[in-house]
């Protein structure tokens, strides 16, 4: 949790879009693997918190820039 909010500070720092969108991607694999640990320890609600958190990032960061997903 503290790579979390060191990278929500660091993405509400930022004025530079492309580090803005780096921080976005680290952001949402931080959250993903926040999600992992919590679904691992039984915390299902709290695992989907977390899912739902990345989805909606990975969503956002598709649709600025499609050419750039992951096939």
């Amino acid at each position: 949790r503290k790579a979390e909010a060191l990278r929500e500070g660091l993405r509400s720092a930022t004025k530079d879009p492309k580090e803005f969108q780096a921080l976005n991607e680290r952001l949402a694999t931080t959250y993903a693997r926040i999600s992992a640990a919590l679904r691992a320890v039984g915390d299902t609600s709290g695992g989907l918190h977390y899912e739902r958190k990345a989805l909606g990032i990975r969503e956002r960061l598709y649709e600025d820039n499609p050419a750039d997903a992951i096939r």
